[in-house]
């Protein structure tokens, strides 16, 4: 005949910790990783658009297929055409966008604004670069 192991109703402190731990890590995933993720496909749009600016040479046209490069890849609707800015500085074409999310924390009542920019710019050999973002 087996025996039964008797399972009693401890709470065991280590496994609620542990709870704790991946609650808050998934927490913080999901307050910020949505946020860095439209940092990454708003440089893959600037970058869409600023070869399409060097392709068709107008920057009038470039800021209108800049709208609908953003909502082709799908950026968050907290970043605006307006936050972009074209322009030329010696023979270089460049797209410089900046723009802040607030993340709010619920029950502290506390918020954290994180700032983002992309800067990208073609030089005159038609030659990619990105300008690194000032700290």
């Amino acid at each position: 005949m087996c025996s039964r192991r008797r399972r009693r109703g401890d709470i065991d402190l280590g496994k609620i910790f542990w709870l704790f731990v991946v609650l808050t890590v998934a927490y913080l995933c999901w307050s910020f990783v949505p946020a860095y993720y439209g940092h990454f496909t708003m440089r893959r749009t600037v970058q869409e658009t600023i070869l399409i600016w060097r392709d068709t040479g107008s920057m009038s046209k470039s800021q209108g297929d800049l709208e609908r490069n953003m909502d082709k890849n799908g950026v968050p609707s907290y970043v605006w055409p307006q936050d972009c800015e074209f322009y030329m500085k010696f023979d270089e074409r460049h797209l410089d966008c900046f723009w802040v999310v607030e993340i709010d924390y619920p029950l502290i009542e506390k918020s954290t604004e994180i700032e983002f920019a992309v800067h990208q710019y073609l030089d005159k050999g038609n030659l990619l670069h990105d300008v690194p973002p000032e700290e």
